[in-house]
């Protein structure tokens, strides 16, 4: 990277550190018993995603907005860190106020990330449209949805009584299936009608597809009381250490003369004429991909073991529930995620902007 990219990047990481000292010394304050280390560090992760959003945008061409909206829900999620103080013993707070800023959150949070996925998406199909008539749409589309799914959970708390949290699991359950959908939609409408988003969108799509699986894992286990909080976390860490790296190479790439260049085509600023563009890294991409389907195909008998290995090691060991639900989400959208790649390198190939 050029100099200019390495300040930047030593700029977010600085702050970073100060955020990251500021969770160390805050672990110290009375909280919560059981946040550990993996949540501090999910924490952390999530004010790294959200400087890395908020340097792209103030750089990004044609995708500006959708990375101020996910700077939003990234920093958002950050606050949250606060909700871990609140209660009876704690630092501030009650009980009572510690239930409600948990599920406010909660309900904000999911909100968000819908909102974010949703602006993608009216961003696609309305390329041509201003800025302003996206958010327009989206807020009316969020809206419309939030009121659907929360009514029956607002409608029990004005006119029940007793505990709502069940209820409330299950209209962020919803949430989160829409969400997915969602994103599967995205993914239909990119391959039929051979729409180029930016550089590393697609990508960044892909994370959230893995992120609304496992959320949508955690708050259906939560409707049937088998939620093991430790395992959603590992696996939302994992989902950021790989959405961090895309963010990574996102940064430098926008900062690029020719990430500017290519956006830049993209946006309309600029435009060449009828020229045959490949996309970067295309070649590699459906190279990585060939080879896995050859060793798919030529290699069955061995994944047929290991599946029955995995079957038998899960009956024998007799592992949790929402373990079990999280392995098969996760290879299921992992499975899904090639599928598609594969199929849309295919449809793409030398394809003309």
């Amino acid at each position: 990277m050029a100099n200019r990219h390495l300040k930047i990047l030593y700029r977010l990481l600085n702050l970073w550190l100060c955020f990251v000292v500021l969770l160390i010394l805050s672990s110290y304050l009375p909280h919560w018993e059981n946040v550990g280390f993996f949540t501090y560090l999910n924490y952390a992760f999530l004010f790294w995603l959200f400087l890395c959003v908020i340097a792209i945008a103030l750089r990004e061409r044609c995708n500006k907005a959708l990375f101020i909206n996910l700077s939003v829900l990234y920093g958002f999620n950050s606050l949250t860190y606060l909700n871990i103080f609140v209660g009876e013993n704690y630092l501030f707070g009650d009980s009572y106020m510690a239930h409600h800023v948990y599920k406010s959150s909660l309900g904000i949070s999911s909100f968000l990330y819908l909102f974010s996925i949703l602006f993608i998406i009216v961003k696609m199909i309305f390329r041509k449209s201003p800025t302003w008539r996206h958010y327009a749409i989206t807020a009316l589309f969020s809206g419309i949805i939030s009121g659907a799914v929360y009514f029956p959970y607002l409608n029990h708390v004005i006119n029940g009584s007793g505990n709502s949290y069940t209820l409330f699991y299950k209209c962020i359950s919803q949430f989160y299936m829409l969400t997915l959908v969602s994103i599967i939609f995205y993914g239909i409408y990119v391959y039929f009608k051979n729409v180029r988003m930016g550089e590393y969108i697609n990508l960044i799509m892909t994370s959230l597809f893995f992120y609304s699986i496992a959320d949508l894992v955690n708050y259906f286990s939560m409707n049937y009381d088998f939620w093991i909080y430790g395992i959603w976390l590992h696996i939302l860490n994992s989902n950021a250490i790989f959405i961090s790296i895309l963010l990574y190479k996102k940064l430098a790439y926008t900062y690029s003369d020719f990430g500017q260049f290519y956006e830049g085509l993209l946006s309309g600023r600029q435009s060449m004429g009828k020229i045959r563009i490949i996309p970067r890294n295309q070649a590699f991409n459906s190279l990585a991909l060939r080879v896995l389907k050859i060793y798919i195909y030529q290699r069955r008998h061995y994944l047929l073991t290991l599946g029955i290995l995995l079957i038998a090691g899960i009956i024998y060991f007799e592992v949790p529930a929402f373990f079990t639900l999280n392995l098969l989400g996760v290879l299921l959208g992992l499975g899904i995620i090639l599928i598609f790649y594969d199929a849309l390198y295919k449809k793409r190939g030398d394809n003309v902007i």
